[in-house]
C-alpha cells in the first residue's frame, strides 16, 4: 500500500465545508458571546440601562416612604442631590417598633445616583418618580 493514496482513507466522501446546521450554531454562538460579553463589559464599566435605573427609582421612593413612616428623615425637602445620597447610604431606625430595620437602597454608584436623578424630584416634601410626559430634571 502506497502513502500517498491512504489519505482518501480518511477524507469522507460526501463533506464538502462546512454545512448550514454548523454555520447556524456557530452564528448563534457568536451572537450569544457577544451579548455576554457586553453585558459583562457593561456591568464592569458601571452601565447602567434605563429600565434598572427606573427600577432603583420606584425602589428608592418606597424606601423613603416607608422610612418616613418608621421615623427615620430620609428626605431633604431642599436638595434633591442631598436625598439620593441619604437613600443611597440609607439609615438604621434606632428606636421604636422598627428598631434595627435598615432603610436604604444600597450598591448605587456614583454613576448611578447620577442617573437616577433624571427618573426622581421632590414633590410637597417627598421624594416622587419624575412623570414620564413632563421632562426630567438634568437628563
Amino acid at each position: 500500500m502506497k502513502l500517498s493514496n491512504a489519505s482518501h482513507l480518511f477524507a469522507r466522501r460526501h463533506q464538502r465545508g462546512i454545512g448550514l446546521f454548523d454555520l447556524l450554531v456557530l452564528v448563534g454562538g457568536l451572537f450569544l458571546s457577544y451579548g455576554l460579553a457586553t453585558a459583562v463589559l457593561n456591568r464592569f464599566q458601571g452601565g447602567w440601562d434605563d429600565a434598572e435605573l427606573k427600577e432603583i427609582a420606584a425602589r428608592m421612593v418606597t424606601t423613603a416612604r416607608y422610612a418616613e413612616q418608621a421615623g427615620v428623615q430620609l428626605v431633604d425637602p431642599h436638595s434633591l442631590d442631598a436625598t439620593i445620597a441619604k437613600v443611597a447610604v440609607g439609615e438604621t431606625v434606632e428606636k421604636g417598633p422598627f428598631r434595627g430595620q435598615f432603610y436604604g437602597v444600597p450598591n448605587l454608584d456614583e454613576k448611578g445616583r447620577k442617573r437616577v436623578k433624571s427618573y426622581l424630584r421632590i414633590e410637597q416634601g417627598q421624594l416622587a418618580l419624575a412623570s414620564e410626559a413632563g421632562t426630567p430634571s438634568e437628563r
